[in-house]
């Protein structure tokens, strides 16, 4: 599937699709298994908009957070790249062209761990948060805060999140290396700045009005890895069944709303 958008890169968006596709299609499946047809969905983290064109296509009511372009690189510019700084707020649209077909993306540009996400309360069927939790510096327990106060009662939450369990991190670590990310060109954002356990993730929903509905690990391949590939990751998986469940590389869960998240809960396990 082509996409593209004013500014888009199409060999970076290429490498993306390819590297994250079994992800994207897994998200896509539960989001069609968890929201009512033409449902109001919200994407946080939209760009670069493949997941975005992977919804629109099944009739959702879309709207996203993103950024409307413009990203500074630290190579160029040191100031703008590493300010985190509130985000306008401002809703804009993106002109995505998805094979011949051209829509117009509804999306908000907003800090979602500082500002005040701008929706009518209640607002969603279901929110999309994959991959992004683990890029926040400040405060994510506000953005827990903000996805329970935009979903409906009974609304689904669609969460995925790198696991800091995944055992080959656990081997990386007993070989001498560094699992931290390295720092990116695109500034704090552009980077992990915290990872997440299965308990952590399950407290935090839990504090902020969610029951898990379901939760598991799973290691996505990348679409153009090889077979041979294929088979040499499945021998070298086998110590992970040593190691316990829940030890793939990304946290895949469904959340449904039961209650509103009446106040932040900040909990002593992520601030001191």
């Amino acid at each position: 599937m082509k996409v593209s958008f004013p500014g888009s890169n199409e060999k970076e968006i290429k490498a993306y699709s390819n590297d994250h596709l079994p992800r994207l299609v897994e998200t896509l499946h539960l989001v069609q298994h968890n929201t009512p047809t033409h449902g109001k969905v919200l994407e946080v983290g939209a760009k670069p908009f493949v997941l975005s064109s992977l919804l629109l296509q099944e009739g959702f009511d879309y709207a996203g957070i993103g950024v409307s372009g413009g990203e500074k690189d630290l190579r160029t510019d040191h100031e703008h790249a590493c300010r985190t700084g509130k985000a306008s707020g401002q809703k804009f649209m993106i002109a995505l062209q998805v094979e011949e077909k051209k829509h117009d993306l509804p999306m908000y540009e907003v800090n979602i761990e500082m500002d005040m996400w701008p929706f009518p309360a209640q607002h969603f069927d279901s929110i999309i948060w994959t991959e992004t939790l683990e890029h926040l510096t400040c405060d994510p327990s506000f953005a827990w805060h903000e996805a329970n106060k935009s979903l409906k009662l009974g609304g689904k939450l669609i969460f995925s999140v790198p696991n800091a369990l995944y055992w080959i991190r656990a081997l990386q670590l007993l070989l001498g290396k560094n699992i931290d990310d390295p720092y990116s060109w695109h500034g704090p954002f552009g980077r992990h700045n915290r990872l997440y356990t299965v308990k952590e993730i399950k407290k935090l929903a839990g504090l902020h009005g969610f029951e898990t509905i379901s939760l598991t690990t799973k290691t996505f391949l990348p679409e153009h890895m090889s077979l041979v590939k294929k088979l040499v990751h499945m021998v070298i998986t086998i110590p992970a069944l040593l190691m316990g469940k829940r030890k793939g590389k990304t946290i895949v869960a469904v959340f449904e709303k039961k209650e509103e998240s009446k106040m932040i809960e900040r909990p002593d396990f992520l601030y001191h």
